[in-house]
């Protein structure tokens, strides 16, 4: 009976705003307005940056992937959350929960990343200018930023992985408005949270580093 009861492949219900339904309609302005401002604003920068080139210098490069990283940031969950605004549907595929669980913690992972390249390039600017072209040269640039996007990918695919062997024991709700691992384990049986341990502390981790950014932008 037990084991009827356990399942890893069902929908999820994101609690989300469920408390205030009655303002909905203001809740999906708000959120769809920050939404197409980051994503707008941080086009224009890319757009600003690859055709002007006088701004083809390394930290604008660095500038660039992290617009592309923050308009991906914030299109893992904002566009599920107005959906979940729109047409009270709260429910969410645990394929699709994995899904944008994997590209969220690897995007934070990114950021990291990215930003500690960024402080480098700061260094070697101020401590070495004169060498700095020779340093920082288009060779050196393209190949730290496809480092700051690779370990990032690759390393989340073992949460993802251990993710989706757990077992839930009929409990679908979500306590937020997109899948994170904290409360996913939360759901979990009783039986798998020792195994699963590694994971959860892997992702509470990433929580607090990347999600600063994503909550900052959605909740303004």
């Amino acid at each position: 009976m037990e084991k009827q009861n356990q399942t890893n492949s069902r929908d999820f219900e994101l609690v989300g705003f469920v408390a205030y339904e009655n303002y909905n309609p203001f809740i999906f302005t708000i959120f769809f307005i920050i939404y197409m401002l980051t994503v707008i604003g941080n086009m224009l920068i890319i757009v600003v940056v690859y055709y002007n080139v006088t701004l083809h210098t390394p930290m604008y490069l660095f500038i660039t992937n992290l617009s592309c990283l923050d308009i991906l940031y914030v299109s893992t969950t904002t566009p599920k959350l107005l959906t979940m605004l729109a047409t009270i549907n709260n429910k969410i595929s645990f394929c699709w929960c994995l899904v944008q669980m994997y590209i969220f913690h690897s995007l934070g992972i990114t950021e990291c990343y990215l930003l500690a390249i960024m402080a480098i390039d700061r260094f070697v600017a101020i401590c070495k200018p004169l060498r700095y072209s020779v340093i920082m040269c288009t060779r050196v640039v393209r190949n730290l930023s496809l480092m700051c996007w690779m370990p990032g990918f690759l390393s989340e695919l073992i949460l993802v992985s251990l993710t989706s062997q757990i077992l839930f024991c009929g409990r679908n709700r979500v306590n937020h408005y997109f899948c994170d691992i904290v409360p996913i384990l939360s759901l979990a049986c009783s039986d798998n949270r020792q195994g699963s341990g590694a994971g959860a502390d892997k992702g509470a981790g990433l929580t607090r580093e990347g999600s600063g950014a994503d909550t900052g932008a959605e909740q303004g």
